[in-house]
C-alpha cells in the first residue's frame, strides 16, 4: 500500500543522501514544505503560496489575522509580497473565516470549550455540514 511506498521512498532518499547524492524534487510537487526547504537549504529561487500572519500584507484584514498570499522564497529566506486591499467584497467574504479563527485562537488559549462550540456554530463550512 501507500504506506510501504512511503517507507521505501524514505529508504531510498535516505541511502541516496548518506551517498552524498543530491535529492532531487519532483517536478509540479504539490507540497510547498519541502519546495521552500529545498530553497532555504540550496539557495534556489522559487515563489510559492504561503499562510503567515498578516503584517502589512493585506491591508483591509485584521492585523495578525493568518492569510494567504504569494513569497519568494531562496538561501535568503522567506518574503512575504505585500497584497494591499482586497477588493471590499472580497475582504468582506474573507471576514467569517478570520472572526472563526479569532475565536478559535481564543478558544485554545484560554481552554473554553463554549469558544470551541461557538467557532464551529460560525464556521461558514462547519456550520452547513454540522448539527450542534
Amino acid at each position: 500500500g501507500i504506506s510501504r511506498e512511503n517507507v521505501a521512498e524514505f529508504e531510498a532518499a535516505r541511502r541516496a543522501l548518506a551517498a552524498g547524492e543530491d535529492l532531487a524534487l519532483e517536478d509540479g510537487a504539490s507540497e510547498y514544505a519541502p519546495q521552500i526547504i529545498h530553497s532555504l537549504v540550496t539557495g534556489t529561487p522559487r515563489e510559492v503560496h504561503v499562510n503567515v500572519p498578516n503584517h502589512g500584507l493585506i491591508d483591509n484584514l485584521p492585523q495578525g489575522a493568518v492569510v494567504e498570499v504569494p513569497a519568494a522564497v531562496d538561501g535568503d529566506g522567506l518574503r512575504p509580497v505585500p497584497m494591499g486591499s482586497l477588493p471590499a467584497q472580497c475582504a468582506a467574504l474573507n471576514q467569517p473565516y478570520v472572526s472563526v479563527g479569532a475565536l478559535t485562537v481564543e478558544a485554545a488559549r484560554t481552554g473554553d470549550p463554549r469558544l470551541v462550540r461557538q467557532a464551529v456554530l460560525m464556521d461558514p463550512n462547519a456550520s452547513s455540514t454540522l448539527t450542534p
